[in-house]
């Protein structure tokens, strides 16, 4: 079978930026014919008087009348922001996945971050990923028991109309909810569904979404010698899979992505890109790179950032560097090498 034929084999259509079921992931709402759907008042500015949100639910607001109060927010989304934002508050329990998704028009290119205080040097989440006109999402486990701030913004200067998904998920009620890639009823690890309700792959598994960012990622069980294939499924630039490895103190590790049938890949593959990030799940400390006969990337212990100072959790995070027409299956492997 040539290359190319191996990477037709298992392409799907794909709708949106996603390539898993939205129904289990996204409750959408046509704004006008839900009663649900209620305005949301947001702050000018994170300090003050901000608005608290009591419940979950679907919300509508507008950023028209509101001002670019933070807009060097490099460290929380990756980028400036320079249309205008809007803040609301969060209570949240430790330990407790939120998740937040927002959406628009054509014309706005929605972004959010999450502050445990009104400073934006002190952000603990962002994401201004999906482009205009496309929308914008993000999971964030609270790491403390506290109010969080959220804030709205855009990359895109000016206000506008948008919608709002707020859910807060159950890990361990036995029901698969918005955020969560398994729950097993059990808040237990080393069962296929660890204790905050993310998949563990072991060799020859299959991902699991979503494990799009840094609180939901699919949990690599990978020990030191041993070496662990997993498959998963990439539609473009707004589609992440996450995957995240436990490495003592020492270890190197090495990740190749390889086509569908665990070849390398060929001319016709498309274009992706590798990060290996620190334990925080959102910092790269280096990229993996393509060799002259394999097309997909790898990082290879050989780089100075493949070998951990500190033991933790640390991640590998692969996308497509384009959005493509169709998505793609691929195969990655793990190898973690010992101190």
């Amino acid at each position: 079978m040539n290359r190319r034929a191996s990477w037709l084999l298992g392409v799907l259509a794909l709708a949106g930026c996603n390539v898993f079921d939205e129904s289990l992931y996204l409750r959408r709402v046509d704004a006008g014919t839900d009663a649900t759907v209620a305005p949301l008042r947001l702050a000018e500015r994170c300090s003050g008087d901000v608005p608290l949100l009591t419940r979950p639910g679907d919300y509508s607001f507008d950023t028209s009348g509101l001002a670019d109060d933070l807009s060097n927010l490099a460290n929380c989304a990756g980028r400036q922001l320079p249309g205008n934002d809007g803040y609301f508050r969060v209570h949240m329990t430790e330990g407790e996945l939120w998740h937040f998704h927002v959406r628009s028009d054509r014309t706005h290119n929605p972004a959010i971050y999450i502050l445990p205080s009104c400073d934006e040097r002190a952000c603990t989440g962002g994401l201004d990923e999906c482009g205009t006109g496309r929308d914008e999402h993000i999971s964030f486990r609270a790491r403390e028991t506290r109010d969080y701030l959220v804030g709205l913004d855009s990359a895109v200067e000016g206000g506008g109309l948008y919608q709002l998904t707020v859910v807060r998920a159950t890990c361990g009620n036995n029901v698969l909810e918005h955020g969560e890639s398994c729950d097993d009823g059990a808040r237990v690890s080393g069962d296929g569904c660890d204790m905050n309700c993310r998949a563990e792959l072991v060799d020859g598994s299959r991902e699991r979404e979503p494990n799009d960012d840094f609180s939901n990622p699919n949990t690599v069980i990978a020990a030191p010698g041993a070496t662990v294939t997993v498959q998963g499924k990439l539609g473009g630039g707004c589609d992440f899979d996450q995957y995240a490895l436990d490495l003592p103190a020492g270890a190197r590790v090495r990740a190749t992505m390889l086509d569908i049938n665990g070849l390398e890949c060929g001319a016709t593959a498309p274009e992706f890109t590798m990060s290996f990030l620190q334990t925080d799940g959102r910092t790269a400390s280096g990229t993996g790179v393509a060799t002259m006969s394999n097309r997909c990337p790898a990082i290879t212990d050989t780089l100075p950032f493949a070998r951990v100072a500190t033991a933790g959790t640390y991640f590998v995070r692969v996308t497509t560097a384009t959005d493509l027409a169709t998505a793609v299956d691929y195969q990655l492997r793990f190898e973690v090498v010992a101190p």
